[in-house]
């Protein structure tokens, strides 16, 4: 078995979206009313309008890399951007 795609629901979908293709630089592969889905090596990432469920544990999204302590720095820039511009809200 191999994992296809994680889909996240989310209310902020357009500031998401900028989030992993412009902040991870992810390929965005799907762009629907509702739904955007990014490449994300051999799965891919699903943004769907809506609500989450609240007071449940989200979900974990991981990433491997050769170098941990660089992606995490690109990762806290990108998260800074985003706060920044009224996005990480």
């Amino acid at each position: 078995m191999k994992m296809a795609r994680v889909i996240l629901f989310t209310g902020q979908i357009d500031a998401m979206s900028k989030f992993y293709g412009e902040g991870l630089g992810l390929k965005q592969v799907t762009n629907e009313k509702g739904w955007q889905e990014f490449a994300a090596g051999g799965a891919r990432i699903g943004l769907h309008s809506g609500p989450s469920s609240p007071g449940r544990k989200g979900p974990k999204i991981v990433f491997h890399a050769k170098d941990v302590a660089a992606l995490r720095e690109t990762l806290v820039r990108a998260a800074q951007v985003s706060a920044r511009s009224g996005r990480g809200k």
